[in-house]
C-alpha cells in the first residue's frame, strides 16, 4: 500500500474542501441520504472506469511531433465524439505545455481552429495553435524566419540554403527505381538549363502542373507547411520556371523519357522543415 501523511491544512476551517467534508456532507446525509458517501464512492469508481476507457480511445489517435510542434490529424479528430476529441486536445496541449491540459474555453477555441471557424490562436504559456493543411498544429510562438538569399545550385555538388542542404549529381544509367520520397527528384538533365538556382518561396511564382499552373504559396499551404516558414522554403528554378519545391511538389518539367541519357538527381537532407511530416508519438 502507498504511504500516507496527515495534511495539517485538513484541520483548518477556511479551505472549501474542509467545509464540504465537515459541514455539507453531514447535512446531506442527515436530510437526504444516509448512504451518500458510499453512493459517491460507487459513482467515482464508475466514472474512473469510463475515464480510463475514453483516455484509451484518445491515446489511439496518432500525434506528430517535429521541432517542438505537435500536430493532430483533423480528420481523425473531428470523427471522434466530443469527450474523446477533447481528451486528444488535452493530450496534445500537455506535450507542448506540460503538465496543464487546458481549460474548457481553450478546448472550445482549439476546436474552432480545427474546423476552420477561426484563424491562428495564441494560448497562455506561449503556445500558438493553427490549422496547417489537414493538421491542427500546436507549438511555441516563434520569430519570423528570415529567407536566405537566392543562390546558384551547384551541379554536381552541394549547396547550402539557410538551414537546408541540397545535393545534386548526374548519372548516365537509368535508375533501377525512382524515388518515392518527396525530398528526392530525378530530371532529364538535358531538358534543364545550364544554370539552376535555389531561391526562397516568398519570392512568389507558380509551378507547372499538367496543363496548368499552381501558386507556390497554395502548394505550400496544401502540403501543411506553416506560415512561419513558407517564405524561407527553398524553390529550385530553371531561369524563371520553378521545377521543384522540395517536400511539396515537382513541376511537369524535365520528366525522364525513354530517350533520356543523363539523369539529374536532386536530394534534400538536413532540412529545416518546420512544416513537414515527423514521426508518430505515443
Amino acid at each position: 500500500s502507498l504511504p500516507w501523511a496527515d495534511d495539517p491544512a485538513n484541520r483548518e476551517a477556511g479551505p472549501r474542501r474542509n467545509v464540504v467534508r465537515r459541514e455539507l456532507l453531514p447535512q446531506l446525509e442527515a436530510r437526504f441520504n444516509p448512504a451518500l458517501r458510499a453512493s459517491l464512492q460507487r459513482t467515482a469508481a464508475v466514472l474512473a472506469g469510463e475515464s480510463e476507457l475514453l483516455d484509451g480511445l484518445a491515446g489511439a489517435v496518432p500525434l506528430v511531433r517535429e521541432a517542438g510542434t505537435v500536430r493532430v490529424p483533423v480528420g481523425a479528430l473531428l470523427a471522434l465524439p466530443a469527450p474523446v476529441r477533447r481528451r486528444v486536445l488535452r493530450r496534445a496541449l500537455r506535450k507542448v505545455r506540460p503538465p496543464y491540459g487546458g481549460s474548457h474555453a481553450e478546448l472550445e477555441q482549439l476546436e474552432g481552429v480545427a474546423v476552420g471557424e477561426r484563424g491562428p490562436l495564441e494560448l497562455a504559456g506561449g503556445v500558438r495553435a493553427e490549422r496547417r493543411g489537414p493538421m491542427l498544429a500546436l507549438g511555441p510562438r516563434s520569430d519570423p524566419v528570415v529567407p536566405p538569399a537566392a543562390a546558384d545550385l551547384v551541379v554536381p555538388g552541394e549547396t547550402r540554403f539557410g538551414t537546408w542542404h541540397l545535393e545534386t549529381w548526374v548519372e548516365e544509367l537509368a535508375p533501377l527505381a525512382f524515388p518515392l520520397s518527396a525530398w528526392t527528384a530525378v530530371f532529364d538533365a538535358d531538358d534543364l538549363g545550364p544554370t539552376l538556382t535555389v531561391r526562397p518561396a516568398g519570392a512568389g511564382g507558380t509551378i507547372r502542373i499538367g496543363t496548368g499552373h499552381k501558386s507556390i504559396a497554395v502548394a505550400l499551404a496544401e502540403a501543411g507547411v506553416s506560415r512561419e516558414v513558407r517564405s524561407a522554403w527553398p524553390v529550385v528554378a530553371d531561369g524563371l520556371e520553378v521545377v521543384w519545391v522540395p517536400g511539396v511538389r515537382r513541376a511537369a518539367t524535365g520528366w525522364v523519357k525513354t530517350s533520356t541519357t543523363r539523369y539529374l538527381w536532386m536530394d534534400v537532407t538536413g532540412r529545416g522543415c518546420g512544416g513537414c511530416q515527423g514521426s508518430d508519438l505515443g
